[in-house]
């Protein structure tokens, strides 16, 4: 049976149809094999490539779930533990993410809007009501990284070729069943982090492994060093040729002095009534001034600093307006 080579799918990306036959073709020819050595790193890197190119925009309504069992730290003090269940409404384009949450039993804010420009900018709108009153923070930060990516459901199981897999560190190393899906293995040289990557359903990501070091204050009663181990299942939606993640279970575990690993959080992330490649108003990733309140505050998290919202439009004015772009 005649084995077709990933990369060149990369070629006919502007041409969908195309693409799309020579994809069928090759999962065809996948199903029938057995052995790691059929497809290569370049290979699996360009059909992640193919079909993360195919999500242009999206929006779905989502629940986050937190329940966080304790910590490391928690051997020697109590702390507060984090649980709950968040409700919010998730849109993205290919630049820009928006997060609408609803309040809930255990938040004290009233509305909270957070927007992500990729590489750019984040923006955040909170309104509290206290003692009669209204209080509306912004907060704009130049950070690079999302501070919400755990519950940006793409974040779990799409990966691109420059940020994450890297075929000089990672190798194939073999194939495993989730679920009765076929996954190929990719193990980092490290042989600290893996990705099982599922060809038939869109060269997702099913589940991914890291072990990382607890620090050197964190040690077993053999004097050795602890560590955690964070694992993400993700499930997806097939929308066309799309797949999108609708659920992800993300559960982080340590070790604890008895060499016992132990649950420590875990987070499960829920999607609903997905929609995808569909035009979004630009103006819904726009940094949005106009809420009223008794009292309004714009933070600077770059550098502590507290403006008025007419000390920021009058500072910002170009950032805001490229916004709307």
């Amino acid at each position: 049976m005649l084995i077709l080579k990933m990369p060149a799918l990369v070629k006919p990306l502007c041409f969908p149809a195309v693409g799309s036959f020579l994809m069928i073709i090759q999962l065809s020819a996948l199903s029938a094999t057995k052995t790691a050595s059929d497809m290569d790193m370049e290979a699996i890197l360009s059909g992640i490539q193919y079909y993360n190119s195919l999500i242009q925009s999206g929006e779905a309504d989502m629940t986050h779930t937190m329940i966080q069992k304790g910590a490391p730290m928690a051997e020697k003090m109590n702390g507060n533990l984090m649980n709950g269940t968040y409700k919010y409404h998730f849109m993205f384009d290919r630049n820009k993410m928006r997060m609408d949450r609803e309040q809930a039993e255990t938040d004290r804010f009233r509305r909270y809007t957070y927007i992500y420009f990729t590489g750019q900018w984040e923006w955040e709108m909170s309104e509290e009501y206290v003692n009669g009153k209204s209080s509306i923070l912004y907060i704009y930060n130049t950070t690079v990284r999302s501070k919400f990516e755990q519950r940006d459901p793409r974040d779990y199981g799409e990966f691109d070729r420059d940020r994450f897999l890297n075929k000089n560190d990672f190798r194939v190393k073999g194939q495993e069943k989730i679920d009765n899906i076929v996954c190929y293995v990719l193990e980092h040289k490290n042989g600290k982090t893996r990705f099982w990557i599922a060809p038939e359903q869109g060269f997702r990501v099913l589940k991914t492994e890291y072990e990382y070091s607890l620090g050197p204050h964190y040690k077993g009663e053999d004097g050795k060093e602890r560590y955690g181990i964070e694992r993400n299942f993700i499930s997806y939606e097939k929308h066309g040729e799309v797949w999108f993640p609708k659920a992800v279970d993300h559960r982080i575990y340590y070790i604890d002095k008895k060499g016992q690993k132990q649950l420590m959080v875990n987070y499960k992330t829920e999607a609903k009534n997905i929609r995808l490649n569909h035009q979004i108003p630009k103006e819904k990733f726009a940094i949005d001034l106009q809420h009223d309140a008794d009292e309004i505050k714009v933070f600077l998290a770059n550098s502590d600093e507290v403006l008025t919202k007419e000390q920021f439009i009058e500072r910002y004015d170009s950032v805001i307006k490229s916004s709307n772009e």
